[in-house]
């Protein structure tokens, strides 16, 4: 998060932050579900509060990470699967989870 807030302070190009940190979020995926709505509104928060964009405004992040989905996902899963096999964790029930690191 200091770096999502670090927009206006850190000398990279609003895009290439945004991405970063949606990028970042998505890679952590701290939520079984809607970590990739939250990481394109991170992006557009990202470039919002650099003055590049109006509030309210946005980018076809979507659109474009469609057209490259097949990278998109090799990038994702370049970390993904070793970060896997350095965890297991197992569903017992409800909110019970069984974690071996």
């Amino acid at each position: 998060m200091a770096t999502a807030n670090s927009a206006l302070h850190s000398g990279i190009a609003p895009l290439v932050l945004g991405s970063l940190v949606s990028f970042a979020f998505v890679f952590a995926h701290p939520f079984m579900d809607g970590n990739g709505r939250l990481s394109r509104f991170l992006f557009h928060r990202v470039v919002c509060a650099s003055g590049m964009l109006p509030n309210g405004m946005v980018l076809p992040v979507s659109v474009a990470m469609k057209r490259n989905e097949n990278r998109y996902l090799a990038a994702l899963q370049s970390f993904s699967k070793p970060a896997r096999e350095a965890r297991s964790v197992t569903w017992i029930a409800g909110n019970d989870f069984d974690l071996e690191f």
